[in-house]
């Protein structure tokens, strides 16, 4: 049994789709871009969205934080709370804490963030440490470097981090941890299996076997 578990947010906790891709739409809109493509939509579900604009639309850096702030603009008041968590998620994460199992958040989501959302679903009290970015991101904002950060405190032999998308399971491997993908998120199974996590699960059944045995 895992003795620390990192978990991401969005697509492994909490179904965020409908806030997040609305959100781009309406960043989108400032622009005179209307896109539809829910497929194109939900790639921006994990990575870091400022880079993503500039990948998926090609434009420069300037226009991709001005559409982030457009973006943040819905976000803040509106599309935070077109969430909701996976069903079972709150008893495997009570269930864990009970047990003494110490958890963590580590989301490319803005901290500030992170911390409204949790306490909007009652499980912030089970978290021990929440690692997001500033909303000025910085370098040392990866997934890489947040899961480093919280390795100077825990030892990485009883550490894990679950996730679903490419960044989370990479992130892990950097730092010789144990990685869980989930496929019940927005990562597609053929983008997790070309990163070769260690386990890879199914449903929050299935990580509740993983994480706990039963």
């Amino acid at each position: 049994m895992f003795g620390f578990v990192l978990f991401d947010l969005d697509g492994t906790i909490s179904k965020s789709e409908l806030g997040i891709t609305r959100c781009v739409q309406y960043a989108l809109e400032s622009i005179g871009i209307h896109e539809s493509d829910q497929a194109v939509l939900r790639t921006f579900i994990g990575p870091p969205l400022s880079t993503h604009f500039q990948e998926v639309y090609g434009v420069d850096e300037a226009c991709a934080e001005k559409l982030l702030a457009k973006y943040r603009e819905r976000y803040n008041t509106i599309g935070i709370y077109e969430a909701e968590m996976y069903e079972g998620i709150f008893d495997l994460l009570k269930t864990c804490f009970e047990k003494g199992i110490k958890l963590g958040i580590v989301s490319s989501k803005p901290k500030v963030y992170l911390d409204q959302l949790l306490k909007h679903f009652g499980i912030d009290a089970f978290f021990c440490e929440v690692f997001g970015p500033a909303l000025q991101k910085k370098e040392t904002d990866t997934k890489e470097a947040m899961i480093a950060t919280l390795l100077t405190q825990y030892p990485k032999q009883c550490c894990c981090m679950v996730g679903d998308r490419k960044f989370d399971i990479l992130g892990a491997k950097e730092n010789q941890v144990t990685s869980i993908a989930v496929t019940y998120g927005y990562g597609t199974k053929a983008e997790l299996e070309a990163v070769q996590p260690d386990i890879m699960v199914d449903s929050v059944a299935e990580l509740k076997k993983v994480l706990l045995g039963f």
